[in-house]
């Protein structure tokens, strides 16, 4: 944009590619952030114990359940029409059966110590629920600490696409820096 009186500035604010953007179910955050926009990378960060981790599952919840609401979902059937739209959620930090139950936590609104909640099938059933009412493929991935590079999951990501018709609208990686450099 240049402010320049000799220009049509109200032009070139029309012509401004503006980003897609989906909310993150919180609405002060979304307010502050202009919500989760398309092509940016978000980064949060704390020290050891501040939560981070169930913090990143439940911006995975909240960016499922404004999908089918937000500008990606319109973008999304106009442009991969073959495709699911998924949310890759990698942790390099807590077991995939402890991300599993702390996500069918959320989902569910009940506490982990459920018994109900710890079983699988119960899990699967809230799972497939989940993924039917929203439209969104949730992949939940363990991968040890510094044994898989950004590229990796890149790689994956492909894989998905290619083999199960998955496409990713967000990549949320639990521990980034655990990952391995190249």
């Amino acid at each position: 944009l240049i402010l320049d009186p000799e220009l049509d500035i109200e032009e070139q604010i029309e012509e401004e590619f503006e980003h897609l953007c989906i909310s993150t179910s919180f609405e002060s955050l979304d307010e502050k952030l202009a919500k989760i926009q398309s092509s940016r990378v978000f980064i949060w960060a704390g020290g050891t114990g501040k939560g981070k981790s169930i913090w990143l599952l439940n911006l995975c919840y909240g960016l499922a359940i404004s999908y089918k609401t937000s500008d990606f979902a319109s973008l999304f059937e106009n442009q991969y029409s073959k495709y699911k739209p998924m949310i890759m959620f990698i942790s390099n930090e807590n077991s995939i059966s402890e991300t599993r139950l702390r996500l069918a936590s959320i989902i569910t609104n009940e506490p982990t110590n459920n018994d109900r909640l710890k079983d699988r099938s119960f899990q699967a059933d809230i799972f497939k629920q989940f993924t039917k009412e929203t439209g969104v493929v949730l992949y939940l991935k363990y991968v040890p600490p510094r044994s898989t590079t950004a590229f990796d999951i890149f790689s994956l990501a492909t894989h998905l696409e290619r083999i199960r018709g998955y496409k990713p609208i967000a990549i949320i990686i639990d521990y980034l820096d655990r990952l391995k450099s190249l």
